[in-house]
């Protein structure tokens, strides 16, 4: 406290400017910190759940499309038509092979990857089963292409786009289940960094409230000490102010003038007396 005492006026507001900047830097950077884990759970929520569940529904789309264009297939007898409709089959297959590889580089767990087991094994078997059926139909033989559709290749179509779905449905949960541990993280988080603003905020109050009394009070000896010579009083008494920064070379500097104006004034009297 002694040391305290004797630092320099401007280096005491100079350390309370320096806390303050830093009180107001930590909570910057609570609030930074925070926000900055919001948005990468938010990111990894959009990346690892949201972008898989709309592929898997995208994918579910293009398995209709090519379901439709194979049923279009058999009922057509146009040669340049059927290509057409072979090349719509081929298209959305590399984009559902596409979707499902994107799937599959992302960070998945032990469910998501049975998921993906028997997206492959119904996947392998209606293809299988559609190829038979447009190779009846591009050889005309429509008859035999529906009945193999109705018997086989509809209910693995069906199957398929179950798979997908349920695939789908999941990483939708997940996501509600991520987002929901996220709103209770961030009003944890929100709760935290309101309790930790305001406790760095006492503190600068405390330590503003210290710096200004360590001022003022001394400062007010002088005021009581500038009153008394005012009034004449000049007797010795016990400092009030023992410092060696500006405020006590002031109350130093104040003392030495009564010390001396006791001495004029005793010089005075005594060759009054002498006169």
């Amino acid at each position: 406290m002694r040391k305290w005492n004797d630092l320099p006026v401007g280096m005491k507001l100079g350390i309370l400017i320096v806390f303050s900047f830093f009180t107001v830097g930590v909570i910057w950077f609570s609030g930074y910190t925070n926000h900055k884990n919001a948005v990468s759970q938010m990111r990894q929520m959009y990346s690892e759940q949201l972008v898989p569940t709309s592929l898997l529904m995208e994918s579910r789309a293009y398995l209709n499309k090519m379901n439709s264009a194979v049923l279009e297939l058999m009922i057509t007898t146009d040669p340049k038509k059927n290509q057409e409709l072979k090349g719509i089959v081929e298209d959305r297959t590399k984009k559902i092979q596409k979707n499902t590889e994107t799937v599959q580089n992302l960070p998945i767990d032990e469910r998501a990857a049975e998921f993906l087991r028997q997206l492959a094994q119904v996947r392998q078997q209606y293809m299988a089963s559609r190829d038979k059926v447009m190779d009846l139909a591009l050889r005309n033989d429509n008859a035999a292409a529906y009945d193999l559709y109705v018997r086989e290749t509809d209910p693995l179509s069906i199957k398929y786009a179950d798979v997908l779905r349920d695939f789908a449905s999941y990483y939708t949960e997940r996501a509600a289940s991520m987002q929901q541990a996220a709103e209770v993280s961030a009003e944890k988080t929100a709760l935290w960094t309101t309790i930790f603003s305001l406790a760095m905020l006492c503190l600068l109050g405390m330590a503003a409230l210290f710096i200004t009394k360590k001022i003022t009070v001394p400062l007010h000896h002088m005021v009581v000490f500038c009153k008394e010579l005012a009034t004449g009083d000049f007797r010795e008494k016990e400092r009030q102010v023992v410092r060696k920064d500006e405020i006590g070379q002031l109350e130093e500097a104040l003392e030495d003038m009564r010390v001396q104006m006791r001495s004029v004034l005793k010089d005075v009297s005594e060759s009054a007396e002498q006169v």
